[in-house]
């Protein structure tokens, strides 16, 4: 089956002092059909930059990017998709009511074909006032009237530049609603996000973009499982000939092990050496543990996801 979005060894530069800005630099990705791909990094990684090539709002310097096996930068790939840009800023002379007639227009919607679209929209983002003047709109009705945009032309492919900037709790929580909802019928969505609690929610797959880079990739399951430790708490401290890293946690010592394969090992020979076991548990990494991680740990001066 033909991928939904399709890069191959794409970089992107741009032009200034000393060389110029490396965006981007040989990234490949792809997406199939119904799949949820969170794109996560820090500020300045090159996440908008991806997005914007992968919808051909930006010609790469070098690789290319194809929807649905068109090229991005055609109507064939292009009319499938619906997109949330990073900070949606429509007309502040225009209702929203205008806003979603409008770029209805361009989506060659008309009619009562468009009207329905609207409304259909309207609640599934649950935005109230389409009469109001988006000048007059919060940072959260501006986005959820960017979300209502982004569904108008019943797309197959979501792509969404920070979904949830701005929301309040409830609204964060009809994003992951819309996003799991679209998922369940087959449509596409990629994420950018610096929520990574909320990747973590509604992520089949995370790409995680440093310094223009993919320098992790794979599913929830790979990122955060493969990372697992086991901690086993005793009641006295091990001989140190068991070469364990011991740390005093009030009248207790605490074992951490980096490999569940060294479970079963290192239970036998702490009651071999008469050493007391009060509990043994697993210790599972977060997404944003998995996330530093990758990077190297926290960038001073940057800010955390999440």
């Amino acid at each position: 089956m033909i991928p939904v979005l399709e890069i191959d060894n794409l970089s992107k530069q741009f032009p200034g002092h000393h060389g110029g800005t490396v965006a981007l630099s040989g990234v490949s990705l792809s997406i199939g059909r119904g799949e949820v791909v969170g794109l996560l990094g820090l500020n300045g990684a090159g996440k908008s930059t991806l997005l914007r090539c992968a919808l051909g709002l930006v010609r790469p310097t070098t690789g290319d990017a194809k929807l649905f096996g068109h090229p991005s930068a055609s109507v064939r790939g292009r009319v499938k998709v619906g997109y949330l840009p990073e900070g949606f800023e429509p007309p502040a002379t225009m209702s929203g009511l205008q806003v979603l007639r409008l770029l209805g227009g361009l989506n060659a919607l008309h009619g009562n074909h468009l009207a329905q679209r609207i409304e259909s929209v309207r609640i599934s983002v649950d935005l109230a006032d389409l009469a109001k003047k988006t000048g007059r709109y919060s940072k959260g009705m501006k986005v959820r009237l960017g979300l209502a945009q982004a569904l108008l032309n019943e797309p197959e492919f979501l792509v969404l530049d920070e979904p949830t900037d701005g929301l309040d709790p409830n609204g964060i929580r009809m994003v992951r609603h819309l996003i799991s909802e679209s998922c369940a019928r087959g449509i596409s969505c990629l994420v950018s996000s610096h929520q990574l609690s909320e990747v973590e929610l509604v992520a089949d797959r995370v790409v995680i973009l440093h310094h223009g880079v993919i320098v992790r990739e794979g599913s929830l399951e790979e990122l955060i499982r493969r990372g697992t430790k086991h901690l086993i708490t005793v009641t006295s401290r091990p001989p140190e000939s068991l070469g364990l890293h011991v740390e005093s946690e009030g009248g207790s010592w605490r074992i951490l092990l980096e490999k569940g394969d060294d479970l079963e090992p290192t239970i036998s020979a702490l009651l071999a050496a008469g050493t007391g076991i009060l509990e043994t548990r697993e210790e599972l990494p977060t997404l944003e543990d998995a996330f530093f991680t990758s990077i190297g740990g926290p960038i001073d001066g940057q800010p955390a996801p999440g």
